[in-house]
């Protein structure tokens, strides 16, 4: 018979895992939703449109992965993922601040390197500096920052990856198969509630594009009458 503790651990992640399967759907309700669609009814479709399309895909896309891998049960290959949703975040935050419309993503757009641009702040766009952003909003973003990357480049968490058991007396076991079951539940909760914090702060910053839809709007119709 499973020990009550243990269905309780088992239960508070599956209850997290449950709202990890529901988020593609939320983000990609969110791509509908969008109030700047262009749609032949006057509208206008911007660069800003088109980059931020480009960050919920990406982000919907990990996160679709993280789920399939965590069906399996695959938690090292899904904490790779989380790097690279981290960097959708970045990526948005250093987007939503900028107040020049178009600059940065007609220099994406152009194939260059984010890292070579320099913004309206005269701030190089290095990964430190869209981290600093992102910490206005999430204070661990540093810390975090770190730990995530760990899992994508080979580090210390791999090293011990495989060991599941160390005796008392010093002998310990390993495993290598279709599970991951070193990761405790602890680990489980951070990289689930990781993910779905992401998730959420992406769809947050979604719906304030409008207002930054009616900014280049205005912007648009002041070049016009020039």
């Amino acid at each position: 018979m499973c020990d009550q503790h243990e269905t309780s651990d088992s239960s508070e992640v599956a209850n997290l895992m449950t709202k990890l399967q529901a988020l593609p759907q939320r983000i990609r309700d969110a791509y509908k939703d969008l109030s700047f669609t262009a749609d032949g009814k006057g509208k206008h479709i911007y660069p800003g449109d088109l980059l931020f399309r480009a960050i919920l895909k990406r982000t919907h896309d990990l996160i679709w992965g993280v789920n399939a891998l965590l069906k399996e049960d695959n938690w090292n290959a899904a904490a790779t993922l989380v790097r690279p949703i981290l960097d959708c975040c970045l990526v948005a935050v250093t987007f939503a601040v900028q107040k020049e419309p178009g600059r940065l993503e007609l220099h994406l757009m152009k194939g260059k390197k984010l890292s070579d641009f320099v913004d309206d702040n005269k701030k190089q766009l290095t990964d430190k500096q869209m981290r600093e952003y992102l910490e206005n909003h999430f204070p661990d973003t540093h810390s975090f920052y770190k730990e995530a990357a760990e899992y994508v480049h080979f580090s210390g968490k791999h090293v011990f990856s495989s060991i599941v058991k160390v005796s008392n007396s010093g002998s310990f076991t390993s495993f290598i198969g279709e599970a991951s079951p070193e990761w405790t539940k602890e680990h489980k909760l951070n990289l689930a509630n990781a993910v779905l914090e992401m998730g959420k702060w992406i769809l947050y910053v979604t719906k304030g594009l409008s207002s930054l839809h009616e900014m280049w709007e205005s912007e648009r119709q002041r070049q016009d009458s020039n």
